[in-house]
């Protein structure tokens, strides 16, 4: 016997699923801005869409260090971030405890963190619940050829885990190829907010600014802008570099010297915070987005860019290439290698030179969107991770 859910088409196999399904009590351990990142955005899209859902209670725990700079990202900063996030260990357990929790979803970032996350997993396995940890980085498969202490405590956290949920295929695979039964593939969503919003809003490529080329995202030295504003001292088309995102004054100088090289670096703008809207808008304005990062998970700005319908130049890390579709023979975009100034360069220029090919990539890049990524779809999926 089968029963519908009729707000998430959830298929469940039997009166144990249907009963544990309408009595579950789910925890999200997950961080809300401030600081923005990518893990508080989907917490935040998350929360919203399952706001109205009657069938079960989600609760859910702020796990974000509040009063730290978004652009520190050094291993000392980034050591002392883990160890405060012990503290919220017995918070989280209590809470379990309150509230008869029946599911635990917990969100990582890994690198220090794995250890505060480990400590509170061996608590969590002492009652009664459900586990689920969802890695939200794409460097499993380095990871694995390093075989450092960082790939130790990932295969530890993943044997006290119920399941463990990625965001790349690569990460899968890369799990499942080493004889974990428990790994789930769930890609992130493009917010309902931008699906209701912003879709319907088809900007003709030719309305486009021409030479224009946008980066979004913390304006530091790991995300590749200072090989962005290389390339693009060599590219005379380029009429203008729109940084958006936080920085420090020391970046800010250096890629302003970096820029001087052509036109008296009168072409870079570094716009610092933005506005949601705003950034949408600079989007369906910019004639290629480009996102050059060392390393990624599943990139939000990735997903708006191609709801926007940009022609799109990324990195070869993480999700990218998933999202981007790029192995196939509808690509929605161009990657490239990470720190490689020629190919960051060579792609751009391919794009901002062949407007038939940069419209189609846009094209696709936004049916992609649509037909992979709605907050509907991941939902349901989550849902039959939770339950089943």
């Amino acid at each position: 016997m089968c029963f519908f859910d009729n707000s998430s088409n959830l298929i469940l196999n039997s009166k144990r699923q249907l009963k544990l399904y309408l009595m579950t009590k789910i925890l999200l351990v997950s961080p809300l801005p401030p600081p923005i990142g990518g893990i508080a955005t989907w917490t935040k899209d998350i929360l919203n869409y399952f706001e109205n859902h009657n069938n079960f209670q989600l609760l859910h725990f702020n796990s974000a260090i509040q009063k730290r700079r978004i652009t520190q990202i050094s291993k000392q900063k980034r050591l002392i971030v883990g160890f405060l996030g012990l503290r919220n260990i017995p918070l989280i357990i209590e809470l379990v405890k309150k509230h008869n929790v029946s599911v635990v979803h917990h969100t990582s970032s890994a690198s220090f963190g794995l250890i505060r996350d480990y400590l509170l997993l061996r608590k969590l396995r002492r009652l009664d619940v459900k586990i689920i940890v969802h890695f939200h980085f794409g460097r499993i498969p380095q990871l694995v050829k390093q075989n450092n202490w960082e790939w130790k405590l990932i295969c530890l956290v993943i044997n006290k885990t119920d399941k463990v949920i990625v965001i790349d295929v690569k990460s899968y695979e890369t799990l499942v190829n080493k004889g974990f039964k428990n790994i789930e593939y769930l890609p992130n969503p493009i917010a309902e907010s931008i699906k209701k919003q912003e879709l319907d809003k088809n900007v003709p490529f030719s309305e486009r600014c021409k030479g224009s080329v946008l980066y979004v995202g913390h304006v530091v030295k790991s995300k590749g802008v200072i090989e962005l504003v290389t390339a693009c001292t060599e590219i005379e088309s380029i009429t203008s570099l729109i940084l958006i995102g936080p920085f420090e004054s020391e970046i800010k100088h250096l890629l302003q010297i970096i820029a001087s090289k052509r036109d008296k670096g009168k072409w870079l703008n570094l716009m610092g915070l933005q506005t949601h809207q705003m950034v949408l808008e600079e989007m369906r304005k910019c004639s290629v987005f480009v996102l050059p990062s060392y390393s990624e998970g599943f990139p939000f700005v990735i997903l708006e860019s191609m709801a926007m319908g940009c022609p799109i130049v990324a990195t070869s890390v993480g999700a990218i290439e998933d999202m981007l579709n790029i192995n196939s023979n509808e690509p929605a975009g161009v990657c490239v290698k990470h720190k490689n100034v020629f190919e960051l360069k060579y792609a751009i220029q391919l794009l901002l030179g062949n407007n038939i090919m940069a419209e189609q990539m846009g094209l696709l890049a936004k049916r992609r969107v649509l037909k992979e990524y709605t907050i509907e779809a991941i939902g349901r999926k989550m849902i039959d991770i939770w339950i089943k």
